[in-house]
């Protein structure tokens, strides 16, 4: 309960946290990408209102140049306008009258000029249809501002031209000046240098006649239905701008910001949550630990306390003298001869691990004959397994069995082998002793009929101070230093133990050392 308690803090002190960082961040970002995309907007906005002031300052700027041309000379200078019509790229003609077209100067290019008669009919037309434009204009120009007033020409019923009225802008001269633009060359010869500039930008401009899918002109490739910003053209309303980003369009900036974003905030919460889980498990194995080390303590308590009791019971019954017989006194002698023995391995072992730990513990290896270990031990141990109604088998090879070992700490293996075999043999008690050599190996086996260990368990048996969660194993008193100890002393003689054993059928501890074919000390 107290680590589940645990654990929730744990989630509470790391995972709410980084679950509100990800919302604020994830709130956050769509903030920044709206501003963003109305930033570009407003970008891609002034991009083409740049354009168009763009044209319209060149058309300004011509009529400048063509009024101080015109002056007040009577006819004007043609040749120079003439000049200034062929180097502009765009304009096709040029008309200087007055209002009531007394008199009409017109300067046109040389494809232009084999239709001068209807050019004239056609100038006629322009002034009675819009006499009213002609005298704004000329009231505009008495406030002392010049303004310009473009007019849709449509003089063949498959060409439309763009004529540009004003007043000149000698503060003598009241003649009106037209300048006749033509649309496609004026796009190509002023809009397109501009577009390019721009599209060094990453920006991609097209320039689509209104009704049309395909562009006039393009900087790469762009399609009219699915670019957002657009506008029409000042000085040609049938004319449609059109710009969206190019290589790296504002969708594709913003999806790949927000995937890096998304992946720094996933790989944060990861780690996070990797932390915390380590952290949970790192806690979950110290309150195991303690757990263990509690029961530790009570275990060996109540190890110590048996042997203590019966050694003072019998002791007082001798010092006594309540002892009928020579045989009962032999008898009670030997039990407190074997509880003293049960009590000095449990010492020992409590002794032996505390230096394991410390990395003090050292073994003496030297050639020895593992079933003079094996005797030593069954002579010691012999009385106490029948005492205890113990069947005792051995099966132990004729030949000798040479190890490298320390021959204390193999007999504390042994020892504490046999102790658990008895411990958890329950009803069946019959325990097998067997050694022999297979090729390169020198083995030794403790086999008992008892309850046996679970599968999953058969790992975890070594490690210090653990016990089998649940079932007859658990409810067996004991240390938890034993197993661990084995293995200690098994990997310092070059070993391993290997487990076989199911729950009801039994246990088989194995013990395997490598084989020694001469008699050298080794340490």
């Amino acid at each position: 309960m107290q680590l589940k308690r645990i654990g929730l803090i744990l989630i509470l002190l790391i995972l709410l946290p980084a679950i509100f960082y990800t919302v604020y961040e994830f709130t956050s970002l769509n903030a920044n990408e709206r501003l963003m995309t109305e930033l570009y907007d407003l970008q891609l906005s002034s991009m083409l209102t740049s354009v168009n002031q763009h044209a319209w300052d060149r058309v300004d700027d011509w009529a400048s140049e063509f009024s101080s041309i015109v002056g007040t000379e009577h006819p004007p200078a043609m040749n120079e306008l003439a000049d200034l019509i062929s180097s502009s790229g765009a304009v096709s003609g040029l008309f200087i009258a007055d209002t009531n077209l007394t008199t009409l100067h017109i300067q046109t290019t040389t494809e232009v000029k084999a239709d001068s008669v209807r050019l004239r009919d056609h100038i006629q037309q322009l002034f009675k249809e819009n006499s009213a434009l002609l005298q704004h204009l000329v009231r505009w120009k008495k406030t002392g501002y010049g303004k310009i007033e473009p007019l849709t020409w449509e003089r063949d019923s498959d060409e439309e031209e763009l004529v540009m009225l004003f007043v000149n802008r000698d503060p003598d001269d009241w003649r009106i000046i037209g300048m006749i633009l033509d649309p496609n060359r004026y796009i190509r010869s002023v809009i397109v240098p501009a577009l390019q500039g721009y599209a060094e930008q990453d920006v991609v401009f097209g320039i689509f006649q209104q009704g049309e899918p395909i562009p006039v002109f393009a900087t790469g490739a762009i399609q009219l239905e699915t670019v957002r910003h657009t506008r029409k053209l000042w000085l040609f309303p049938e004319h449609i701008m059109a710009l969206h980003m190019g290589i790296d369009t504002l969708q594709e900036m913003a999806r790949d910001r927000f995937q890096r974003t998304l992946l720094l905030v996933i790989l944060m919460d990861a780690i996070l949550i990797l932390g915390a889980v380590l952290l949970y498990r790192n806690m979950q194995k110290t309150v195991e630990l303690s757990r263990m080390k509690t029961d530790f303590v009570a275990n060996v308590s109540h190890e110590l306390r048996t042997p203590l009791a019966l050694i003072r019971m019998y002791a007082e019954t001798l010092e006594l003298n309540r002892v009928r017989s020579n045989e009962q006194r032999e008898e009670y002698a030997r039990i407190i001869t074997h509880e003293t023995e049960r009590l000095t391995h449990l010492i020992n072992n409590i002794l032996d691990f505390s230096k394991m730990e410390a990395n003090l513990l050292k073994y003496h290896l030297v050639p020895l004959d593992l079933r003079e270990v094996i005797d030593r031990v069954l002579d010691m141990y012999r009385f106490h397994l029948e005492s205890r109604d113990f069947t005792l088998e051995t099966r132990i090879s004729s030949q000798s069995l040479m190890i490298a070992g320390d021959s204390d700490a193999l007999v504390e293996i042994l020892i504490n082998l046999l102790e658990n075999a008895m411990k958890f043999s329950s009803d069946k008690k019959n325990i097998a002793v067997e050694a022999g050599q297979k090729k390169q190996d020198i083995w030794m086996a403790i086999v008992d009929q008892g309850i046996g260990i679970p599968e999953r368990e058969q790992q975890r048996i070594f490690e210090k101070f653990y016990r089998v969660a649940s079932g007859p194993v658990h409810n067996t008193k004991g240390s938890g230093l034993g197993l661990s100890l084995v293995i200690h002393i098994m990997k310092a003689h070059g070993g391993r133990v290997e487990v076989e054993s199911s729950p009801g059928r039994g246990s088989t501890f194995r013990l395997v050392f490598p084989a020694v074919n001469h008699v050298e000390s080794t340490c």
